[in-house]
């Protein structure tokens, strides 16, 4: 008894004496940063110099656009000095936003940040946008020569000539939109014209890409709940890439605790999949001028091995769900303009 006590009491002490070992290299670590950085004069919130969590909170909270804007205003003023030696303080472009990370408001900054040769390697938040383990999409795709390899393939399908060959198709759909708001009209019935513009973007984004509507419009609805699918997705590469490497255990567990939000995403991979393969069985591929899709099967026709079929679903399904939301953010903010703006309002009528 003596001895089995004595046993368990010196696992205590040990797991004790981990814990605070653990506690205390995470603390010189987080110190350390802070303080032996030679960016430690860089202004910022006081948390954000030894951990993450300030910029997580920020994040979750859904407002970090207008919490970036107002750590400009607040932090980002830097000591200036004038030619005639007269110290006063100007807007400064850099706020730290955690360790090692910060914002920068600078438009000839950008122009470093996003140049073409030699670029530079994305932060390995971008990470969290992806299927662990799966082949990435060029949102989270880290390697620059696998981005540029990649972005290659797809970069004709957005010249203007190839715009303007599939705006007969998109008339259609904006017809069968327009036709649904005059319907209310004469019914009487308040809409959400946010919800139905989503819907318009989505059924857009879809003929542009695959030839086909999802069918949004004609149901009225959020098909297996797609649009809730993507935004969720968003949220968790927001939220999720501040701790990026815990990315592979948290995308598992939710898949099994939140199936809807997966079975959103899916779906867009089987209505994408299962159009390339109903053209495919058909004996000759149709000619649907300016679709997305007959332009990338058509490079898998002149070189099957070096562009596979799983590289069209790599272009196709990615483009649906970031093209769809991107487009109904523009056509979100159409309806707010008119409304503030009479003169746009006059012109347009």
């Amino acid at each position: 008894m003596f001895l089995s006590n004595l046993v368990e009491a010196e696992f205590s002490w040990s797991v004790l004496l981990l814990i605070l070992l653990s506690f205390i290299f995470v603390t010189l670590r987080a110190l350390a940063q802070a303080y032996l950085t030679p960016l430690r004069d860089v202004p910022g919130p006081w948390l954000a110099k030894f951990t993450r969590l300030w910029l997580l909170k920020a994040y979750h909270s859904r407002s970090f656009h207008q919490t970036n804007i107002r750590l400009h205003q607040k932090y980002g003023l830097a000591p200036l000095v004038t030619q005639k030696g007269f110290a006063h303080r100007g807007l400064g472009p850099i706020v730290r936003i955690a360790p090692n990370e910060y914002s920068i408001d600078d438009p000839e900054a950008a122009k470093i940040i996003y140049r073409p040769r030699d670029q530079l390697q994305k932060a390995p938040r971008y990470s969290a946008w992806g299927m662990p383990g799966k082949d990435q999409n060029l949102f989270a795709e880290r390697d620059i020569h696998r981005h540029a390899e990649r972005r290659r393939q797809a970069a004709t399908m957005y010249h203007m000539n190839i715009l303007l060959d599939v705006e007969d198709q998109v008339d259609d759909i904006t017809a069968a939109f327009c036709e649904r708001m005059y319907t209310f009209a004469e019914l009487g019935e308040a809409v959400e014209i946010n919800q139905w513009l989503h819907f318009y973007a989505f059924d857009v984004i879809g003929k542009f890409t695959l030839g086909r509507a999802f069918g949004f419009l004609s149901k009225g609805a959020d098909i297996s709940e797609i649009m809730s699918a993507i935004h969720s997705f968003s949220r968790y590469g927001a939220v999720v890439g501040v701790y990026n490497e815990w990315h592979s255990l948290i995308f598992k567990v939710l898949q099994m605790m939140t199936p809807s939000g997966a079975q959103g995403l899916a779906y867009i991979a089987q209505f994408a999949g299962q159009t390339i393969s109903d053209r495919g069985k058909q004996e000759k591929w149709p000619d649907k001028k300016g679709d997305m899709l007959s332009s990338l099967y058509a490079m898998h026709q002149q070189d099957p091995k070096s562009f596979k079929i799983e590289d069209i679903v790599f272009h196709t399904v990615p483009n649906i769900g970031a093209g769809s939301d991107t487009t109904a953010i523009t056509y979100l903010h159409m309806p707010s303009t008119i409304c503030l703006d009479l003169h746009t309002d006059t012109d347009l009528v």
